[in-house]
């Protein structure tokens, strides 16, 4: 790898040395114009968001050197007029002040429509005749800083970093034309692990849609493929099996409960752990208890929510364009613990169904999109009608043949899995690449012009 002919301290100890021809500067002092560093973002509450009109984003917009698409929603022109937005213009970098990684940067492409911004972002203008705009969204996504920011962020359950620090953020500075030969190479560099990791992305979609077509197959026409079939009056679901029964989903509940959020986390009895939509592994089904949280919850507001092993947990609320609300995973743990608000649990009557039979008829839903059907939207957040959606119709054999289609499921499912997650660490592995190529060249360990 290789390195500049002389290196001076930075003067800042996470940044160590830097290219002796570089300097550092406040990146309050590389905004345009004198006086405007940041530009904030709008107060916009849910009631405001509209389905269309002006593209309304959010921290969940931007990701960490690139746009992200999902379903933000719009605000309506007399809303933007009535609490006096501020236009966002293809080209601006976005900042989230808000989770992590704190200060995550984007450059907002051209979305075809006014746009604002939601008040957890800033909106920053770079001064051309001082720094390459390319060359500060690699800046401020590199791993140091990101460290940095993350570390003098403050906020017990979502971190936040106030403009007055962001503006002290330091930018390491290397002449203007070098600035753009690096942006250059890093565009260039980038857009190659970028195609790798889209084919292995894809390569997890098709192993995605073979796996679905399985559990689509099996868990509405059985493994008797010789079986004779009857017409079983739900569009989605077509033939089934003639010895199949109809079944209604919520009279196969003992237990069917909304979700609670609770106080933040004081130490004491009431604490309890809390699990929400991003803890959710719903490729395998299950739920990640990598760092669970911790909410404070009194005994009485548990009451009707603790969870049992197997039980079912219905994504309600949330969602956006590429995953719609409506996903289900599988409780797979023995500790006490709750949902949060935005998740509904049930509890499978195993005498008149199996439960992951009836995980893998939701995952048929899915697959299908018939949460669609049972979408309440009425604000950018997408909700599910829960009773109805529990009020639908399934046809299921005996609880034998049940058993038997989940063991076949399973064997399976988790060959596909063990591809998917090849691919998966694929993509980890280059993307980790990819964000130590930014950290190297731009902290100027490494030399690229």
């Amino acid at each position: 790898m290789a390195g500049y002919s002389s290196y001076k301290h930075s003067k800042i100890d996470w940044l160590g040395d830097i290219p002796s021809h570089w300097d550092t500067i406040p990146l309050r002092y590389t905004a345009l114009g004198k006086g405007c560093t940041f530009i904030d973002g709008d107060w916009i509450e849910s009631k405001n968001i509209s389905t269309e009109g002006i593209k309304y984003l959010t921290t969940g917009n931007i990701g960490p050197g690139y746009y992200k698409e999902q379903g933000s929603g719009y605000i309506t022109e007399e809303t933007f007029k009535e609490l006096n937005c501020t236009d966002v213009f293809p080209g601006d970098l976005l900042i989230s002040r808000l989770n992590e990684p704190i200060a995550r940067t984007c450059i907002v492409p051209d979305l075809d429509t006014r746009i604002v911004t939601a008040v957890d972002n800033v909106i920053y203008r770079p001064n051309a005749n001082i720094c390459d705009k390319r060359y500060v969204c690699y800046w401020l996504n590199n791993a140091k800083l990101t460290e940095h920011a993350n570390v003098i962020a403050r906020g017990a359950t979502m971190h936040r970093i106030s403009r007055t620090m962001l503006g002290h953020l330091p930018v390491l500075l290397p002449p203007l034309g070098e600035q753009k030969a690096i942006a250059d190479y890093l565009d260039a560099e980038c857009k190659k692990i970028d195609d790798l990791i889209k084919k292995e992305e894809k390569r997890v979609q098709l192993i995605e849609e073979t796996k679905l077509s399985i559990i689509t197959k099996a868990i509405t026409k059985g493994l008797n493929e010789s079986a004779i079939m009857k017409d079983s009056g739900v569009p989605w679901v077509g033939l089934v099996p003639n010895s199949w029964v109809r079944h209604r989903i919520k009279y196969d509940l003992t237990r069917s409960a909304a979700g609670v959020w609770g106080d933040e986390e004081k130490g004491n009895d009431d604490d309890i752990v809390c699990y929400r939509i991003a803890d959710y592994d719903y490729s395998r089904g299950i739920l990640d208890n990598d760092s669970p949280t911790i909410r404070n919850i009194p005994t009485k507001e548990r009451q009707g929510r603790l969870l049992r092993h197997g039980d079912l947990l219905i994504e309600k609320s949330g969602g956006g364009d590429v995953w719609p609300v409506g996903r289900v995973v599988r409780y797979n743990y023995e500790i006490e613990a709750v949902c949060s608000n935005f998740i509904h649990s049930v509890t499978v009557d195993k005498r008149k169904i199996d439960q992951d039979f009836l995980y893998y008829y939701f995952r048929f839903l899915y697959a299908n999109k018939v949460n669609l059907l049972y979408f309440n939207q009425t604000t950018g957040i997408q909700n599910l009608k829960v009773s109805a959606y529990l009020s639908q119709s399934l046809y299921a054999p005996e609880l034998d043949e049940q058993k038997e289609i989940v063991e076949y499921l399973n064997k399976k499912c988790d060959s596909y899995d063990i591809a998917i997650n090849k691919a998966n660490h694929q993509i980890d592995l280059l993307k980790e690449y990819k964000q130590s190529l930014i950290t190297e060249v731009v902290t100027g360990k490494r030399k690229v012009c």
